[in-house]
Order: C-alpha cells, then structure tokens, then sequence
C-alpha cells in the first residue's frame, strides 16, 4: 500500500540553486539508506 507525503519548502530566490542542490543530496541520501523512494518535485514559475 503506498502511502505519499509532501513535504514544502521555501527557499529564497538568491539561494535557489544552493536548495535545489542540497534537497538533492537528501533525496540520493534517503533512496540509497532507507527502504522507500524519494522524488523531487520542483515548481516551474
């Protein structure tokens, strides 16, 4: 049974780049460690 969570982040428009690359980091982190998969969802604006 699968079961969704979303979590929302706010990230200042000067450190965009910087959160994206760290939220990144945590995904590989979690779908390499943990038995669950991890994706990135990112707005377009």
């Amino acid at each position: 049974m699968p079961i969704y969570v979303y979590q929302t982040f706010e990230i200042k428009q000067d450190k965009f780049k910087e959160g994206i690359e760290n939220l990144k980091a945590i995904k590989k982190f979690r779908n390499e460690n943990y038995n669950h998969q991890v994706e990135l969802l990112t707005p377009i604006t």
